[in-house]
């Protein structure tokens, strides 16, 4: 009885105490993103041609009415057109078996991507589809930028970043400013990381044990990414030394350079986000935390 009651106390110290330091990172966080962030929205630098290329890549599978939602969002991105293309990427896996239909996400995405650009005037979205049915997200967005490269030649710089975001990103419309502001005030880092919130979907989930489940992900994995992910982020640029420690993107609200993206070879595969921070801290490149929120969706059931 006693050994037991002394595991309970003990179980329950390091817990207790794991939150106190994980709040304390988590404000430690939080405070130097809103710090970065205010300094960057009263830094006097406006568009001007320092201002880098951006390219998002936008990897769909079986997604469409969200990639109709989303697409609507990026419309209304704050940064120079000229400067600026967002591509949907989609894969002939849309078309396996009981997934085969007239409204899937390659029609939808072509549907939606004429509409803006008509009402534009302008050529900002693309849609580039991925023809074969077998790869990971990788190989999607390996083939856009092949293709991209091919269509957009003079888009592909030193200063040009590759953005990724998955099919239910939401990001505030002043993203890309702030990350012009910041790239052109530090040298163009090789590699931006945003911080990110799973609450993309928290009003729309039902009340149920898998709701209830999902809302309770939501808190948890956005507490995570402020006292961990965002805590490494700011951590590598620190003034204190300490070992090196592989650390990791995230699929959503990452940005790469074109020259360290074609150093080491494109998106690695199989997973291309986690595996790109590692060989990112390999070689030495820092992972700069972007000022800025994004929103993503958590899954709806206990099975997914």
């Amino acid at each position: 009885m006693i050994l037991i009651t002394n595991y309970i106390f003990i179980i329950s110290a390091v817990i207790i105490f794991s939150g106190i330091v994980n709040a304390l990172r988590l404000h430690i966080s939080v405070r130097h993103l809103g710090k970065q962030h205010t300094a960057l929205q009263r830094a006097q630098i406006h568009e001007s041609d320092s201002w880098p290329n951006i390219i998002i890549l936008i990897p769909a599978l079986r997604e469409g009415e969200t990639i109709r939602q989303v697409l609507q969002f990026f419309s209304h991105l704050r940064y120079p057109r000229t400067k600026l293309k967002i591509v949907v990427v989609t894969t002939e896996r849309e078309f396996e078996s009981a997934f085969n239909s007239k409204k899937n996400t390659v029609s939808i995405a072509e549907e939606k991507i004429n509409k803006l650009n008509t009402a534009s005037q302008d050529k900002l979205f693309y849609h580039i589809h991925y023809p074969n049915r077998h790869g990971v997200k990788a190989d999607q967005l390996n083939y856009a930028i092949e293709q991209l490269q091919i269509l957009l030649p003079n888009y592909f710089n030193d200063q040009t970043y590759i953005g990724v975001y998955d099919a239910d990103s939401i990001t505030p419309d002043n993203t890309l400013e702030i990350l012009a502001k910041d790239a052109t005030i530090n040298g163009y880092p090789n590699i931006y990381q945003q911080p990110t919130f799973y609450f993309n979907n928290y009003k729309t989930l039902p009340l149920n044990l898998n709701g209830l489940l999902s809302k309770s992900f939501s808190w948890l994995q956005s507490a995570f990414a402020l006292y961990h992910e965002a805590n490494m982020f700011i951590a590598q640029f620190g003034d204190k030394k300490r070992l090196m420690r592989m650390e990791y993107c995230v699929g959503h609200g990452m940005f790469v350079r074109w020259p360290l993206l074609k150093r080491v070879g494109l998106f690695p595969t199989p997973i291309e986000d986690t595996r790109l921070g590692h060989i990112a801290s390999y070689i030495g490149e820092k992972i700069k935390i972007l000022p800025v929120f994004d929103s993503v969706a958590v899954t709806t059931g206990i099975k997914s």
